[in-house]
This record gives structure tokens, sequence and C-alpha cells, in this order.
């Protein structure tokens, strides 16, 4: 189920003025995974986000985080270990509506909406 959490003005241009996301990210919506309302949301939101590319860095310790989690059988979406990188290489938490999954990739900080609401 899905939580709204209703900001101020003020509020969503400070979260605004610190986020970022992944080009990961950009893509998911883009390519089926989620639903148009997230689609539009990012169109509105993206173009005041900073970008954070997969470089060669995250892209070699998330294929060792995939391998390592896949060998303990705790595999997770190869997507999400992408983005988990990505946040670890640039010293970024990752915020996520469904943060279970990525408790498993080891120093990641994971913030619900729900905590960075206050």
């Amino acid at each position: 189920m899905r939580t709204t959490i209703e900001l101020t003005d003020d509020q969503r241009a400070k979260l605004l003025a610190l986020a970022a996301t992944t080009a990961v990210t950009v893509y998911k919506p883009y390519s089926g995974a989620a639903r148009s309302s997230d689609r539009r949301l990012l169109d509105e939101c993206l173009p005041t986000l900073t970008i954070l590319p997969l470089d060669a860095r995250s892209a070699r310790y998330a294929g060792a985080v995939d391998l390592s989690l896949r060998q303990k059988g705790r595999a997770i979406n190869p997507g999400d270990i992408v983005i988990a990188r990505i946040c670890l290489a640039h010293d970024f938490a990752l915020v996520a509506r469904k943060v279970s999954r990525f408790w498993r990739v080891a120093d990641l900080k994971v913030v619900t909406l729900e905590e960075l609401s206050g």
C-alpha cells in the first residue's frame, strides 16, 4: 500500500534542493516499471535533480555485491543493486518506499519517506 506524505511548499523546496537520483532510477519508470502518475511526478521533478551516473567503479562494485548476495541465496533485483552502489559511491542515503531488500547491501544508508518527513 502506498503512503502519501503531505509536504509544505517550503519543505518540498528544501528537499528538492538536496535531492539527487540515479540514471538507473530515471530509466525504470519510463520502461514501464511504474505507474503513469510516477512518470508524471518524475517529469516534474527531474529538471531540479542531480543525476548520479553509473560509472565503472559503481558497476564493478555492484557486480561484486550481486554475486555475493546470489551466492548467499539473498539475491535482489540487479537494478536495485546498481542504484544502491551508486548511492554508496557518492555517499548518499537511499530513499525508498520498499526498504527491506536494500538492507542486504552492506554499509548502505536507507531512509524511508516517513523518516524523511520527520
